[in-house]
C-alpha cells in the first residue's frame, strides 16, 4: 500500500512540475520566436514534409515509418539537425534507409524524439529548477541530457555526443521541432529500442 502511495505522490509531483514548467514557458520574456503563420495548425510531419530544407529528414522519417507517428495526435519534441548538418548526413541516411540497416536509422531517429511539447524555455526552466543538467528519456532506448553553457542550450546524447540548439523552435499542432547543429548521437552507436 505504501508503495502505491509513493508512486501516486511521485506522479502528482511530476504533474505539478510539468504544469509549472508549461506556465513558465508562456511568459512574456520568451526568447522563442512565434511559429510561422499556419504552422501550429500543421502536424510535425507536415511541417517537416513541407520544408525544402528538411527533405532529407522527411525522407528518413518516411522510410522508417516514423512520419506516421509525427502525423498523429500524440505530442512529441523532435531534435533534428539543422539543414546544414543534415545535408552532410543525407547520403548516409539514404544508404541506411535503402538496405538492411534501415532499423539502425529508425533507432537513431527514435532516440532524437522526446515525449511531450518541450520548448527551449521549458527546458531552461527545468535546468534552473533542478540546479543542473536535466535528463529526458527518448522514444528509443536512450536519454538526452540538456544543460546550459552560457546562453547556449546543449544536448548530450547517449553516446556522449554534444550538440547545441540552433535557431528558433518550430511549433506544430502536435509538438515542437528543435534544431541542432548536428546529430545528438552517432548513427553507428544507436541503441536499439526495447
Amino acid at each position: 500500500m505504501s508503495r502505491v502511495f509513493n508512486h501516486r505522490r511521485i506522479l502528482a509531483g511530476g504533474i505539478v512540475a510539468a504544469s509549472l514548467l508549461s506556465i513558465a514557458a508562456c511568459t512574456e520574456g520568451s526568447d522563442v520566436a512565434p511559429p510561422a503563420t499556419g504552422m501550429v495548425n500543421q502536424t510535425l510531419a507536415s511541417v517537416i514534409g513541407g520544408s525544402r530544407d528538411m527533405r532529407g529528414l522527411s525522407g528518413a522519417l518516411s522510410s522508417t515509418g516514423l512520419a506516421m507517428v509525427l502525423d498523429g495526435p500524440g505530442s512529441y519534441t523532435l531534435l533534428a539537425p539543422d539543414s546544414e548538418a543534415f545535408a552532410e548526413l543525407d547520403d548516409m541516411a539514404e544508404a541506411l534507409a535503402a538496405d538492411e540497416r534501415a532499423p539502425l536509422l529508425a533507432a537513431t531517429l527514435r532516440n532524437h524524439m522526446l515525449p511531450g511539447h518541450l520548448t527551449p524555455d521549458t527546458i531552461r526552466d527545468a535546468i534552473t529548477a533542478t540546479g543542473g543538467p536535466v535528463e529526458i528519456r527518448t522514444l528509443g532506448s536512450g536519454t538526452m541530457t540538456f544543460d546550459t553553457d552560457g546562453k547556449e542550450l546543449e544536448v548530450t546524447g547517449p553516446d556522449g555526443t554534444t550538440t547545441t540548439l540552433t535557431g528558433n523552435a518550430i511549433e506544430a499542432s502536435n509538438g515542437v521541432l528543435l534544431q541542432l547543429d548536428g546529430m545528438a548521437m552517432s548513427v553507428g552507436d544507436a541503441p536499439s529500442a526495447s
